[in-house]
């Protein structure tokens, strides 16, 4: 066929969502997993934080900004899963033990997923300043050890964090806060 100026194919064309001969507003089915994707990127990291930003400014009673005195204070419980953390376990429990939060309404419980370390032996070293230790029997992960932990939680409201994260000595106040509010069950 060459010099006929045809082809055995008939010309490439674009993808068609009409079933029809593609036209100039007819686009590929990549472009559109690709505005897809881009629409989907934008909502996650634009659109829904500024739906909660317009949310909370247009609450109707504004949030509390003081917890008051500590006799109103809740009991809260720190839960830590760890395993093998012996290069972190020092450093994260002596940052607990210095929050800003009565110690007598304050549960610090690391729980260990059954580690091969000196990490329970570094957290059986704070026992005397109210540091609780649970030893998982075995390995679980750490939903297995959180799970373990919730049986043992004696505060009201509940915090969990990672071995890895320092909390600075006034978060848990400011943090605790808002759950002055009846309507709030959840916080970050």
């Amino acid at each position: 066929m060459s010099g006929s100026g045809g082809s055995r194919f008939p010309p490439a064309h674009g993808f068609s969502l009409l079933g029809h001969e593609p036209r100039s507003l007819d686009v590929s089915l990549p472009f559109l997993i690709c505005i897809l994707a881009f629409a989907v990127f934008v909502y996650t990291y634009v659109g829904y934080p500024t739906i909660l930003w317009l949310v909370g400014r247009f609450r109707a009673k504004p949030l509390p900004t003081e917890l008051g005195s500590g006799e109103e204070w809740p009991t809260v419980s720190i839960t830590v899963p760890m395993y093998n953390e012996e290069a972190q376990a020092r450093g994260l429990v002596e940052s607990l033990l210095a929050l800003d939060y009565p110690r007598d309404r304050l549960q610090i419980l690391v729980v260990s997923d059954a580690s091969s370390d000196a990490t329970d032996e570094i957290v059986r070293g704070y026992a005397d300043r109210g540091v609780e230790l649970h030893r998982m029997p075995e390995r679980g992960g750490k939903t297995k050890a959180e799970n373990a932990a919730a049986e043992l939680i004696t505060g009201d409201i509940v915090v969990n964090t990672d071995a890895s994260i320092r909390i600075h000595p006034d978060a848990l106040k400011k943090l605790l806060v808002v759950f002055r509010d009846p309507e709030i069950g959840l916080a970050s």
